[in-house]
């Protein structure tokens, strides 16, 4: 690799901090496990309102699919985003607490 490359290359990564746009956004998964009784779009909505009311959501990703299921139940996937993991394992923590909380 010759050096005007590697300047080059080492101008469009200064670049990208400068502005902000280092890393994509990331989405994350957690899973629940339901009972078919279980209506979802109560549920997704409930997911919309804890996430806006979330420091650690980046306002980009936010859904609830079914993604299995099973004799006696469903499996649900919720996936989230954040601009980074550091903050990721916070916000599937607390999501996760507060459906099953509201689940009950």
């Amino acid at each position: 690799m010759n050096d005007n490359w590697f300047c080059l290359l080492l101008a469009s990564w200064r670049n990208l901090f400068r502005t902000g746009r280092v890393l994509p956004p990331l989405s994350w998964e957690l899973f629940l496990y339901v009972d078919y009784s279980l209506p979802l779009e109560p549920l997704r909505n409930k997911l919309t309102e804890l996430l806006q009311a979330h420091p650690k959501w980046d306002r980009r990703v936010a859904n609830i699919q079914v993604t299995d299921t099973k004799q006696n139940y469903k499996e649900l996937r919720v996936l989230l985003s954040s601009m980074n993991s550091s903050v990721s394992w916070d916000l599937r923590v607390d999501i996760r607490e507060k459906l099953i909380d509201y689940i009950n």
